[in-house]
């Protein structure tokens, strides 16, 4: 283990490692960008995890040269309804609040302030006006009289809460004062996407504008958030032409798009349409296809997606890392895990932006903007979750349901060439591939494993035929 400015390290655990749930994967992650951090976890379980220096550890010296000088990290927050109603799908956070939804059919939003972890509001997603179908927000009133929302897609940029539901509503709600007291209060009536579940959902904060999709409707509906007035609605068809919309991410209002079939369907061969990637921006309407799209080909099913409006990064199952450097329009670069990359994120930097992707293989790889490695890492499980809050620091999840908190180099390190040429030098062969081993504990609710599927297409569970399982 080292500290987060101990530049003979390039890429290594700050602690030891803390655990979400000792039979549940971890597929979401969050951390916050001071130091010494705070960051959660969510999974394959019906409970929430939040952790951060243990109460009284000193943070005036953030960048200790010791480990004696280091904080301890220790579990600071815990969110276990019982009885349980699903395994907790998404938690998101900016600056120092959090917001985590269970996986209940009638969920639930829970609001902390991770400076003292306490909780600070308890929201009920399906509390909505008589009119559509609920009790009346703040209203007394029983489980069955509460509309249905089971919580699909979560965004938050500190102001809003966007929550997208399986019933295909975006409920919404805004930070606001009432009587000296501050708190999150409904901001729209619930926005009708489709009657099937809402599969993404985008803040763009500075456009003050709403996005949803739902894969029936095959359109991305957006709303001025200060009116609820429809904005647009984008058909993906047009560049799409039919082709599954597989990942989404978006950098204020750019949204980019991964498309592609999966490869059990034979996608990219044969009579299949390839797949591609596009950018579109809601608040202009502008927008198109990725220019050469190619590496994607024979590279098994996009599993995961990065964009930070300069870089564009897919990680597949086949263990490829992908990106474009949209921004300034240079081709493509590719390189390589021993296993399913089913984790990446987009490392932040003014002018050294990087990623850092994680593999079944248990494998890190932190890669500068044109595809050179800068360091790697092996941790005790294959990494399902990943969040880099700053420059320096990361968060890392796991599927033995453990939590890691990464140092990484100086962006200006130089890239590692053996490391490089490894990571470049070709995918292995498919059976020698590792898949992820998932792990889900579904508490007391029989059905959470098949209801976070339904309501979680990026997270479902497979072993694919012909491939290694990774045991932790």
């Amino acid at each position: 283990m080292v500290q987060i400015e101990d530049d003979t390290a390039r890429l290594d655990t700050v602690c030891s490692p803390l655990q979400y749930h000792a039979n549940a994967s971890v597929t979401q992650v969050v951390g916050t960008s001071n130091f010494p951090p705070s960051f959660a976890a969510v999974g394959y379980a019906p409970c929430f995890k939040g952790f951060g220096p243990a109460p009284g550890s000193s943070s005036t010296a953030p960048f200790a040269t010791d480990a004696a000088s280091s904080p301890a990290f220790v579990k600071r927050a815990e969110v276990s309804p019982s009885p349980s109603g699903g395994a907790f799908q998404h938690v998101k956070l900016f600056k120092n609040v959090l917001v985590a939804a269970d996986g209940a059919a009638s969920a639930k939003i829970y609001v902390f302030d991770v400076r003292d972890w306490k909780e600070k509001q308890v929201i009920r997603v399906g509390a909505v006006p008589k009119e559509h179908g609920g009790v009346g927000e703040g209203a007394d009133g029983d489980d069955a009289a509460l509309a249905p929302a089971a919580v699909t897609m979560l965004a938050f940029d500190g102001l809003v809460i966007a929550a997208g539901t399986a019933e295909g509503f975006v409920h919404t709600w805004k930070l606001m004062e009432h009587e000296g007291k501050r708190g999150y209060a409904r901001l729209l009536n619930p926005l009708k996407v489709d009657s099937q579940p809402i599969t993404r959902v985008h803040l763009g904060t500075q456009a003050e504008l709403l996005t949803a999709y739902a894969a029936s409707k095959r359109t991305l509906v957006c709303w001025e958030l200060s009116t609820g007035k429809l904005r647009g609605a984008y058909n993906v068809d047009g560049v799409a032409k039919g082709v599954p919309m597989a990942l989404t991410a978006n950098c204020e209002s750019v949204i980019a798009c991964v498309h592609a079939h999966k490869t059990s369907d034979g996608g990219g061969k044969g009579n299949k349409t390839p797949p591609l990637a596009a950018l579109l921006d809601v608040q202009s309407g502008e927008g198109g296809a990725v220019k050469d799209v190619s590496p994607l080909l024979g590279e098994g099913d996009p599993a995961c997606i990065a964009f930070d409006g300069e870089l564009l990064a897919v990680g597949t199952t086949a263990g490829a890392v992908i990106a474009w450097n949209v921004g300034e329009g240079y081709a493509a670069w590719k390189g390589y895990h021993g296993g399913s990359v089913d984790a990446i994120c987009s490392v932040p930097d003014n002018h050294r932006p990087r990623l850092l992707s994680g593999a079944a293989d248990r494998t890190l790889l932190l890669w500068d903007k044109t595809g050179m490695v800068q360091a790697r890492l092996e941790v005790g499980a294959g990494v399902t979750s990943l969040h880099a809050p700053t420059s320096r620091t990361a968060v890392c999840g796991t599927s033995a349901g453990m939590v890691e908190l990464l140092a990484l180099c100086a962006p200006d390190a130089t890239a590692d060439e053996a490391l490089t040429v490894a990571a470049k030098g070709g995918r292995r062969v498919g059976n020698e591939l590792v898949a992820t081993a998932w792990r889900h504990d579904p508490g007391d609710a029989p059905d959470s494993r098949r209801s976070f599927e339904v309501r979680s297409i990026h997270w479902s569970l497979y072993d694919p035929v012909g491939v290694v399982n990774a045991d932790p």
